[in-house]
């Protein structure tokens, strides 16, 4: 610590010590907004879901609207005959699935955009 000797002495400390913790406040209120920003449960569920889904060698979301589609004509054709119950469903599932993984981009924008909707948060788009 500087020895302060005379009156101008402790005033140009006294102003450097001012600069010196404004400039460190505003440090912190930066750090601080970073933070924040990057622990939004929207920001994290978003860049989660990208991570997780769009994985060149994950299927999940194909398999997923797949076994969905499948469900669902399952569920349309039980009254059928044999063969329309085997075939159908498979069809469909398989063009699901690889309609969905090959626009998985896009679905994953869309969902993405659909949670800052939902959260209140305004798009780029908007």
């Amino acid at each position: 610590m500087k020895r302060i000797n005379t009156l101008e002495d402790l005033k140009a400390e006294k102003k450097r010590l001012m600069y010196k913790r404004l400039n460190l406040e505003r440090e912190i209120k930066n750090d601080f907004e970073d933070i924040k920003k990057s622990l939004e449960p929207v920001n994290l569920f978003t860049s989660g879901a990208k991570k997780t889904l769009t994985k060149e060698d994950n299927h999940i979301l194909g398999n997923s609207a797949g076994q969905m589609a499948n469900f669902l004509v399952k569920t349309s054709l039980k009254n059928s005959g044999f063969l329309p119950q085997l075939i159908v469903p498979f069809i469909v599932k398989t063009v699901t699935s690889k309609i969905v993984e090959k626009n998985k981009s896009k679905i994953i924008n869309w969902i993405g955009t659909l949670a800052n909707k939902v959260a209140g948060k305004k798009t780029a788009q908007e």
